[in-house]
């Protein structure tokens, strides 16, 4: 996936973002709930990045929309050696 925007603080604390995602032309947002100190890493990457996610059905102000919790990212093609 690729940043579509650069992430942006959630709440007073900003312990929690949310960004945009896009593949294939499409455009999700996503929400990293305690991932506030992944935002500055996440801008940094210039190229695509893999994510694992859960999604979620998200209702607000009675309109439903997909939305990605995100879990865990990286930059594309970075491998890190097993258990750290």
């Amino acid at each position: 996936m690729t940043l579509a925007g650069p992430p942006k603080p959630l709440g007073t604390s900003g312990h929690h973002i949310a960004l945009m995602l896009s593949q294939h032309g499409v455009t999700l947002r996503a929400v990293a709930f305690g991932g506030g100190d992944w935002s500055d890493e996440i801008a940094a990457v210039a190229g695509p990045l893999d994510v694992a996610f859960r999604p979620v059905i998200n209702n607000y102000r009675g309109r439903q929309s997909v939305e990605l919790h995100l879990v865990d990212w990286r930059p594309t093609g970075d491998i890190y050696p097993p258990n750290q």
